[in-house]
């Protein structure tokens, strides 16, 4: 392998799982606080190894598309890609707000019969119970479905042009902060907060202080003060984790990566999605029903339905819920590493990390 790298997953990024080089300390906190593989896109801080960033933040200075607007001209970059290339278009829809928004914006550009005829849906059981009012209009339409369950990623032809709704979250904040949104506490300062999130995770005050620190200098490169916890953990989050999404579901292809990762197109990774995020100074939504609002409002406007509208919530997409647990232990036995030759490093895990 190369040693330069652009995905590692949480548990590579801990040295006891790592057999190619050893994080920095620090490092190993932010992963165990964030449970993600962190990579830097503002290539501050010292990893304790060499990475390549994909998705360098825009400049933001001068934006004022509207969302509706960057939904729209995403939708047609997406027809227009697979027009020139051939390809079908898939949609993962997991019957989130993020893979709705995307499956509805390319139904409005193509409309259903073009849609019927150029495309189809990978979804599970899971997607028909998120949002059941969509399913029957797919069934009622006659929109091909193909069954999936987890990982999506077996299910991926990488001839076709597999369209997700990756990186919703990173627009928009993190879930983890819904709880604290929840409980009323969104607008509180995150000094007063966060390390008693750390605290949670990584059990040593010593290490809460170093995590806290080694942070900080990335905080002051944010496009407007951080202030409350929503505002700090969707920085986090947009910054650290965004090369993460942009690789995980490729990655669970093993032998197959990089063609799979060509063959997405993660509707909000976009230069346009990005500078509109910049431009939005605070990120609390005051209530858990109002994340993801302008998304939620554009679904409205696209399927009218006051439950989904005035009910629906973050749930988790890529992962199955509690009843597959199984499932879920078997696949976090792995720490996987993609050095900038494609190269994936992958080790198993015996015993289960806490």
């Amino acid at each position: 392998m190369s040693e330069e790298y652009i995905f590692l997953n949480k548990f590579a990024g801990l040295e006891e799982y790592n057999d190619l080089f050893e994080p920095h300390q620090a490092y190993q906190s932010f992963v165990r606080f964030f449970e993600t593989g962190i990579i830097d896109r503002t290539e501050t801080l010292d990893l304790g190894f060499k990475y390549r960033v994909l998705d360098p933040i825009p400049n933001h200075s001068t934006f004022e598309e509207s969302f509706d607007a960057i939904m729209k001209q995403r939708a047609h970059e997406c027809v227009s890609l697979a027009q020139k290339t051939g390809r079908k278009i898939s949609v993962l829809w997991s019957g989130g707000i993020d893979s709705t928004g995307v499956l509805l914006a390319l139904i409005d550009i193509l409309g259903i019969e073009a849609f019927r005829d150029n495309a189809e849906i990978l979804l599970s059981q899971e997607s028909t119970k998120e949002f059941p009012e969509l399913f029957k209009f797919i069934i009622q339409n006659k929109l091909k479905i193909i069954p999936v369950t987890h990982p999506v990623s077996r299910y991926l032809n990488s001839n076709n042009l597999n369209v997700s709704g990756e990186h919703g979250d990173q627009l928009f904040g993190s879930d983890k902060m819904l709880t604290y949104v929840e409980s009323g506490l969104g607008e509180i300062k995150y000094q007063d907060i966060i390390p008693v999130l750390m605290m949670d995770k990584l059990g040593k005050a010593k290490k809460v202080d170093a995590l806290f620190s080694y942070i900080d200098p990335v905080m002051n490169k944010a496009p407007f003060r951080i202030s409350t916890i929503c505002d700090y953990l969707w920085w986090v989050n947009f910054v650290f984790k965004w090369q993460q999404v942009s690789l995980r579901i490729a990655v669970w292809s093993i032998d197959n990566i990089k063609p799979v990762y060509e063959s997405l197109f993660h509707f909000y990774r976009s230069d346009e999605f990005q500078k509109w995020s910049l431009n939005q100074k605070g990120k609390n939504p005051n209530h858990i029903n109002l994340y993801k609002k302008p998304l939620k409002d554009h679904i409205q406007h696209h399927f009218d339905c006051e439950r989904y509208l005035e009910s629906k919530t973050k749930e988790i997409s890529l992962r199955p819920k509690g009843e597959k647990k199984f499932w879920h232990l078997n696949r976090n036995k792995w720490a996987f590493i993609i050095d900038t030759d494609w190269h994936l490093s992958r080790r198993q895990i015996v015993n289960e990390i806490y």
